[in-house]
């Protein structure tokens, strides 16, 4: 069992409450770390220091890859200030491999955008997806590029579809791909979380609630 937690952008309320939640359960954060329109700096690097310090599950996120080096991309929200700290906590995070590009849970896979069905190309466990896609991200990382890292029309890129970074199902009008397994995942932003009966979009980041999702139950939980 799992306690998972959307896209974070610096509110360290949120995280502590997550933290909070059933502390005895893998916690897992989808990524998306900083950035904030408005939570102070000083806040968003506490936040950032509190999640690589825990023991939960970090996944990478459209906004933390673009601290890194030499980014691929350079998103709304970029904190010019902030981003000599940034880039080196996650310039080591990325080299000790404290943050991932996927995981797995009770058979639900976990990454920040969710798996578009053009990525993959056969059917595959949730498990065997997640270390199929950690096995991927440094190589096409290093490559600078390749399909995880699409960024389609709907988002602001030129690329078929979006990679599991950019993907958005809604504005793609796209389902999530049915041969990983079930997915949850963050990146686009609902008022609520979606969730349908293989799939969970959980990114809340406005809301002044904190929502998580519970892989026991597969339903989205208000804390």
């Amino acid at each position: 069992m799992a306690i998972i937690i959307g896209d974070l952008h610096g509110n360290i309320t949120k995280a502590k409450a997550f933290f909070a939640h059933k502390r005895e359960e893998i916690h897992i954060c989808l990524g998306d770390y900083v950035d904030s329109f408005t939570e102070p700096g000083e806040r968003q690097l506490q936040c950032l220091q509190l999640l690589i310090e825990s023991q939960s599950l970090l996944l990478w996120g459209n906004h933390d890859l673009h601290y890194l080096p030499y980014p691929l991309w350079r998103c709304n929200g970029f904190q010019l200030g902030m981003a000599p700290i940034y880039r080196d906590i996650f310039a080591k995070a990325l080299e000790t491999g404290r943050i991932q590009a996927a995981c797995a849970v009770d058979g639900w896979l976990c990454t920040h955008a969710g798996v578009h069905p053009a990525l993959m190309g056969r059917d595959m466990t949730a498990d065997e997806a997640a270390a199929f896609l950690n096995g991927e991200f440094p190589r096409q990382l290093a490559a600078r590029g390749g399909p995880l890292f699409y960024v389609a029309a709907a988002r602001g890129g030129t690329d078929p579809f979006g990679g599991i970074f950019w993907f958005d199902p809604f504005r793609e009008g796209t389902e999530p791909s049915r041969m990983v397994g079930r997915q949850v995942f963050g990146h686009t932003e609902r008022k609520m979380p979606h969730v349908t009966d293989h799939w969970a979009c959980i990114d809340t980041v406005n809301s002044p609630q904190c929502w998580v999702f519970d892989t026991c139950t597969g339903q989205a939980v208000r804390i």
